[in-house]
């Protein structure tokens, strides 16, 4: 009886995943800057095979560079906007990597 319940919890053991979980938080708010002053926006448009910093395109690899030079700036958010095919797993891994970009805030646009 020892065995199976051995065996049972080795099989569970090596057929569970051991990934860590990434987590990305998302917050919704309404309220604008804390300061008087008008904050610094850099835009950046997901597309499905490309992004786009204020109009111009950037590899994925240039983007956390690009994007911490240009939010160097006190108050600046970062505006993300997406276009109609961008899938919601495209839209967490370009996420991820501006959220490497600490001195900004990260807003996600509403679609028009």
């Amino acid at each position: 009886m020892i065995d199976v319940i051995f065996l049972l919890l080795l099989f569970f053991m090596l057929a569970s995943t051991f990934s860590k979980k990434t987590e990305l938080e998302l917050v919704s708010s309404t309220e604008g800057p804390a300061s008087g002053e008008q904050p610094h926006v850099v835009r950046l448009f997901v597309a499905l095979q490309g992004l786009k910093v204020n109009g111009h395109p950037i590899a994925e690899a240039e983007l956390v560079a690009d994007l911490s030079h240009k939010a160097s700036k006190p108050n600046t958010i970062i505006a993300v906007e997406l276009d109609d095919e961008v899938s919601t797993q495209r839209l967490i891994d370009v996420l991820l990597k501006v959220r490497a970009v600490s001195e900004a805030r990260i807003r996600v646009l509403e679609p028009s």
